[in-house]
């Protein structure tokens, strides 16, 4: 009977221990099977764990607890009258089974006792779990005992022989698979890290591209804003020189259809003479228009205003000496022999249309064949305008009017020297002396108004011509029509030419009655 009761315990009992739930680490697990039913006699088992007495059981009850690694003194009485005790050692990892037969006596397993004959297999199943009082585990707590309760699982007949203890290799086996599962997890960490990585660097560079693709489209708009600007500047300019050439091309129909009218215009007849204090003496004029330089730009139209000056001059009344392209040692005679006609009381004057340029507070009509080596050599070739005018007050005339269109730029600078400044300098008149530059000072005098100016002469001079046609005007109102005719001019196409006036004269003087 014992033999066949400690078979049935076998079989039906022990898988139920074995599969019962381990506590990990350093936990030990033990289960205790406790039967406290003598048929119709029940009796009372108490359990005591480092004399922390554990809750009464009674009944068929099969219970689990997790205890730490260490050693334990486990104490039973049943019904109150005594027991037995056992000290239990365990280590990390171990089972152990104790089963407390009905004399009370705890005995370590994985030996099984018998189960007493008067006990038959009735509750096989009905462990129920054990319910540990919070003031049981405080008291065990307070000893350095951590208790992990674990129910047991309902007992399960098997049909099988229980599980044998794993083997040394085979738990080394079950080792080294942990370690691979862990050096796979690792790898599959590691892989998914790096592939983290390259889609980080993948986004950053795709950032950094489309960036760089903003950057240059606003490069790309800032340039075509700028270039739209230039050709907004362009078509402003280009609308301001049609504007110009318009009122250009009017100022010189105008001029024309004054010309054509004042020829065709019968001669007035002649006007009583003006109660002025006026001398009408002996009228001399010296022209001089030198245009091929040798060693300076030539000029196009000095000898063709030198022409229309001498023609207009002769119209009324001077007797005119007209001389071209004069070098050095011509145009010194030509001023001699013309200083040496003048007399006491005589109308002069002088034109001049060539290179002119001005030497400290001096200016200078250049020959033809003047010289560019140095400044000395341009001071002994050239001709001082204060010495002709000089000349002409030592003559004692009366009224001289010199007449310059020289102040171009300095012929001087074209041919790499360094001599002398732009246009002539400013001067001063002698008493009954009138002088006239073409342009102020620094500035530069025009021969055409532009590409479409077809007249052939320079802007002074055809000025000059149209003003002095008109009679009973004086030369110093006609000299101040010709000067604020041509700034306006000049003004139109966007250049600055105003005539420089240095006058002296007493009384007045006219070109035409």
């Amino acid at each position: 009977m014992k033999a066949l009761v400690a078979f049935l315990f076998s079989v039906f009992l022990f898988p139920a221990w074995a599969s019962a739930p381990q506590a990990g680490g350093s936990l030990a697990s033990v289960y205790i099977f406790m039967d406290t039913n003598y048929g119709a006699m029940v009796s009372r088992y108490n359990l005591k764990v480092e004399g922390v007495e554990m809750p009464q059981m009674n009944g068929y009850k099969f219970v689990a607890f997790s205890f730490p690694a260490g050693q334990y003194l486990i104490e039973s009485d049943r019904d109150g009258v005594g027991g037995t005790s056992l000290q239990l050692k365990v280590g990390a990892g171990e089972k152990h089974y104790i089963f407390i037969d009905p004399v009370g006596f705890p005995r370590p397993k994985p030996i099984l006792t018998v189960v007493d004959e008067r006990r038959g297999l009735e509750g096989v199943g009905k462990s129920v779990e054990l319910s540990i009082p919070d003031a049981s585990l405080a008291l065990l707590a307070n000893k350095g005992i951590r208790l992990a309760r674990q129910p047991a699982p309902a007992p399960t007949v098997l049909a099988q022989a229980p599980a044998a203890a794993p083997s040394p290799e085979a738990a080394q086996a079950a080792q080294a698979a942990q370690a691979a599962q862990a050096a796979q997890a690792a790898q599959a960490a590691q892989a998914a890290q790096a592939a983290q990585a390259a889609q980080a660097a993948q986004a950053a560079e795709e950032a950094r591209r489309k960036q760089a693709e903003i950057d240059l489209l606003r490069a790309q708009v800032e340039d075509a804003r700028k270039r739209q600007a230039e050709v907004e500047r362009l078509r402003a300019e280009s609308e301001e020189a049609k504007r110009k050439l318009a009122a250009t091309e009017e100022n010189l129909k105008r001029i024309s259809q004054q010309q054509a009218t004042q020829a065709a215009a019968p001669a007035p007849a002649p006007a009583p003479a003006p109660v002025l204090a006026t001398t009408l003496g002996n009228r001399r004029a010296l022209i001089i228009g030198n245009d091929t330089y040798q060693s300076v730009p030539k000029l196009a139209n000095a000898r063709e205003d030198a022409r229309t000056i001498a023609a207009s001059l002769s119209a009324v009344g001077y007797q005119v000496t007209l001389r071209l392209d004069l070098n050095e040692r011509e145009m010194k005679a030509a001023l001699r022999a013309f200083s040496s006609q003048v007399q006491g009381g005589d109308e002069v004057l002088f034109f001049f249309a060539g290179h002119g340029v001005q030497l400290g507070a001096a200016n200078y009509l250049l020959p033809t064949d003047i010289g560019s080596d140095s400044e000395a050599q341009v001071r002994d070739e050239a001709i001082q305008l204060q010495r002709i005018l000089d000349d002409f007050s030592e003559r004692k005339a009366k009224f001289t009017l010199a007449m310059l269109d020289a102040c171009r730029d300095n012929p001087f600078r074209s041919v790499g020297r360094s001599i002398g400044g732009r246009g002539l300098a400013a001067t001063t008149a002698a008493t009954g002396q009138m002088v006239i530059f073409s342009a102020g000072t620094g500035q530069q005098a025009m021969d055409k108004l532009n590409q479409a100016d077809t007249n052939k002469n320079g802007l002074f001079t055809r000025i000059f011509v149209q003003e002095m046609q008109r009679p009973g005007i004086s030369i110093d109102r006609v000299m101040k029509n010709v000067r604020n005719q041509v700034a306006e001019l000049a003004k139109s196409v966007g250049h600055e030419q105003v005539p420089a006036i240095y006058d002296q004269v007493l009384g007045d003087f006219f070109f035409k009655q």
